[in-house]
């Protein structure tokens, strides 16, 4: 019996997203687990400010519902962190980690954010309230920050998660993880993969040319090749 698989999604994504990385996994024996964190697709918030230990305890609580003994465990961007956490908290239930354009070293304010703040500040007294959101729009997707703009009612668990540090985490993982990035992921460079892989203690990184954030979904048939070569 194979060890079952759970992915996590990204930021405003949800679940079945993934569905072909779940048939390309079952194809292979698999039986796979598409959760859909809460505040996306069909799974409500919990409560109305969530953290990524929230989060931790969701993915728990499904795991317990379904008696799942140990799991490999993949989460995509705002699903690694999750993963993270979880690998940390409960590390005799992952057998193996992947995490793939997951945004866990934490940036300090660099000049672009210093820019959106300015400027979205700025907005409210000089630009016409009938078109002010409109050039928020422009504003937050030009400069890299549509997640938060697309956020909503979700904006304040989305700073709750950015904000927290999780480098000290990272040290802590005593999982086999497998970190595996876009060459070309724009909202986590692979700058960022190679800091969690020297962080990571037992990790392995492997670069995908021409890829984007993407990844797993974009080209699922070459994802999966590469995560069963390694769980394998």
């Amino acid at each position: 019996m194979k060890t079952p698989i759970i992915i996590l999604h990204g930021w405003g994504l949800f679940g079945e997203k993934y569905k072909e990385l779940r048939n390309i996994f079952g194809e292979n024996g698999y039986k796979v687990f598409l959760l859909d964190l809460p505040g996306f697709g069909g799974e409500k918030l919990i409560k109305e400010s969530m953290f990524l230990d929230d989060y931790v305890e969701f993915v728990e609580k499904f795991i317990d519902k379904n008696k799942l003994k140990k799991i490999i465990l993949i989460g995509h961007s705002f699903g690694g962190r999750v993963s993270v956490k979880f690998a940390v908290k409960y590390p005799n239930q992952v057998e193996k980690l992947v995490l793939t354009g997951a945004p866990v070293i934490r940036e300090k304010l660099n000049f672009k954010k210093n820019v959106i703040s300015y400027l979205v500040k700025k907005l409210k007294i000089l630009v016409p309230k009938p078109i002010e959101g409109q050039i928020k729009k422009i504003i937050y997707k030009f400069l890299g920050e549509w997640d938060y703009y697309k956020a909503k009612n979700l904006k304040q668990t989305f700073v709750n998660i950015i904000n927290e540090d999780l480098t000290q985490n990272l040290k802590d993982i005593k999982t086999p993880t497998f970190l595996i990035w876009g060459e070309n992921d724009k909202f986590v460079p692979i700058e960022y993969a190679g800091k969690a892989n020297k962080l990571i203690e037992k990790s392995k990184l492997k670069i995908i040319s021409n890829e984007s954030h993407g990844l797993p979904y974009n080209n699922p048939e070459l994802f999966a090749k590469e995560i069963l070569e390694h769980i394998n």
